[in-house]
């Protein structure tokens, strides 16, 4: 996998969001910045993205949303119309010899971003 934020990268997720949060009914204006850092996204105040092919066939674009304290949480992303989703990442098939996941896929959403 390619562990690289490219310039297309930057240039899809660079901008300004708002993510709602259902549970409290508010939403929050969120900015991924050109450089690396996000604004009002929870605790997360940089992005790193990474390309993944798992499986024949199959690509799993992934992001690392990262904490103050280093730590990376780490997503699968669609981006649909003017929206970008964060899933959680599920191992489909998993090689028991090598103790590895072979191929990936899409779990639950976790986040919807809307561009603003």
């Amino acid at each position: 996998h390619q562990d690289v934020t490219t310039e297309l990268d930057v240039f899809v997720l660079n901008g300004t969001y708002i993510i709602e949060d259902f549970l409290s009914g508010k939403s929050t204006t969120v900015k991924f910045s050109e450089d690396g850092t996000i604004k009002n996204f929870y605790d997360y105040t940089r992005y790193k993205t990474f390309r993944d092919l798992w499986g024949t066939g199959k690509q799993m674009d992934r992001i690392g949303l990262i904490k103050n304290d280093s730590t990376i949480d780490n997503f699968a992303l669609k981006f649909t119309k003017n929206s970008l989703e964060l899933y959680t990442v599920t191992c489909v098939t998993f090689d028991s010899i090598d103790s590895i996941c072979r191929e990936g896929g899409f779990d639950r959403q976790v986040y919807k971003l809307n561009k603003k």
